[in-house]
């Protein structure tokens, strides 16, 4: 084969140009890597789980984007003030059901554990999907009374649930399509991690859904905050 370099003509061989490839350079990431703070304390479930499989958490993931860019995507925001006492796990977990991760990330927080009464911070508020369908297992009296992802102790028979990415705290509303049965849950501690499951639930929830003796089941989940 013949070409031409800056007007000289010189032969290439097919084989070597077969070798050329072009190097593409990725873009650089945006945004502070976050820490796992928001997983904080012993999980009920163990610490040798394998995280896979599609599930509701992969959506809430894809809004996971760094802090310059929030204000593009009509996202909430409100604005607070530090109080004595206050910690920024009890903030995210406890009152406003947000990730301890996004709190320290949005506000550029270097150390959690020296913020200051008067200190303000700016909480985004999460939106999710309206409705979701997932498929649901549930965990009981093996895990009765250990300790949780949120730091409390399992009630087996307590209306809450397991998952992977929702903030600890969040409620939630889930419903038997089979049945037509709806309860109320929160978000407690993290898991499952078995390949194709989206949500753990307590006994006593699976109770109230059927799905005590069934042992999996597909339901409807709705996010309320």
């Amino acid at each position: 084969m013949v070409v031409h370099i800056n007007g000289k003509q010189a032969d290439f061989k097919p084989a070597a140009i077969a070798k050329v490839r072009m190097k593409i350079n990725p873009p650089l990431k945006s945004g502070i890597k976050s820490t796992s703070l928001d997983r904080v304390g012993l999980n009920a479930k163990g610490k040798n789980g394998i995280r896979d499989g599609v599930s509701f958490g992969n959506i809430l993931n894809s809004m996971d984007r760094g802090t310059e860019n929030l204000s593009d995507q009509g996202e909430k925001w409100i604005e607070y003030t530090i109080k004595p006492r206050d910690t920024l796990w009890a903030l995210a977990v406890k009152r406003f059901h947000v990730k301890v991760d996004d709190l320290i990330r949005d506000n550029h927080i270097k150390d959690p554990r020296k913020i200051q009464p008067g200190q303000k911070i700016r909480i985004r508020l999460p939106s999710y999907p309206t409705r979701q369908n997932v498929v649901a297992s549930w965990y009981g009296k093996k895990y009765h009374g250990k300790v949780m992802a949120n730091g409390e102790s399992f009630n087996m028979y307590a209306l809450t649930i397991a998952h992977k990415d929702l903030p600890l705290g969040t409620h939630v509303e889930l419903e038997n399509p089979a049945t037509g049965v709806k309860a109320r849950a929160v978000v407690t501690d993290r898991g499952p991690y078995i390949h194709g499951r989206d949500v753990d639930l307590s006994y006593g929830l699976a109770k109230r859904l059927s799905l005590d003796k069934k042992g999996i089941g597909s339901l409807i989940m709705r996010v309320l905050g």
